[in-house]
């Protein structure tokens, strides 16, 4: 999957918890948009990764045995999706390797002789 791909899906995950305004299970971000293309598993790899990123985008409770239970949004969840979220951080990022990507096409390389 390219990265721009998983930032709209990581995206999708805080629209989701915004828009609930409640706790929900990990398994309905599973049933709402990974389902049938994804393994269960994908959605904790997502949250991790939201929360890797910054731990304030998401409430999570463990309980049952389990890490993460349930999960919310929180007070930045909205103010983050508005300044672009992952997509734009995924953005920024592929614009910086594409200037490093034609600056490296574009330097020469020497010959023998020249070196």
């Amino acid at each position: 999957m390219d990265e721009l791909k998983k930032a709209e899906l990581k995206d999708n995950v805080l629209t989701f918890a915004r828009d609930l305004d409640n706790y929900f299970e990990p398994a309905a971000l599973y049933r709402k948009f990974l389902n049938p293309q994804y393994d269960v598993e994908y959605v904790h790899v997502l949250i991790k990764e939201i929360i890797d990123h910054d731990p304030n985008l998401l409430d999570i409770m463990s309980g049952n045995g389990a890490k993460i239970f349930m999960l919310s949004a929180t007070a930045y969840t909205n103010g983050f999706l508005q300044e672009g979220g992952f997509k734009k951080l995924a953005a920024v990022e592929e614009q910086k390797w594409g200037a490093f990507l034609k600056q490296l096409a574009n330097t020469r390389i020497l010959t023998k002789r020249e070196k």
